[in-house]
């Protein structure tokens, strides 16, 4: 069975500057977030192996305001827009 990844995204607690490096979040996969602009960023995901990956966005007190999956893959790309937040 393939492992969930948990992304947990604080992005209203850290600056967009503190996701410049690529972040471990285990031996064989990482993420990266990128800023578009004040509101918009790139998530960056990647892994060795094939797996489902669980991405939530959670506020500065650490309370889930969603999540979504994204199945059967080894890396990918997906922009968020928090303006809305």
């Amino acid at each position: 069975m393939k492992k969930l990844t948990l992304l947990a995204l604080l992005l209203t607690v850290i600056s967009a500057a503190a996701f410049a490096a690529e972040i471990p979040i285990s031996e064989t996969s990482k993420f990266k977030m990128v800023a578009k602009s004040d509101v918009k960023y790139d998530l960056y995901y990647a892994a060795e192996d094939e797996g489902t990956v669980k991405v939530c966005i959670l506020n500065a007190k650490g309370q889930k305001l969603n999540s979504c999956f994204v199945r059967k893959t080894k890396s990918f790309k997906r922009t968020y827009d928090f303006s809305q937040l």
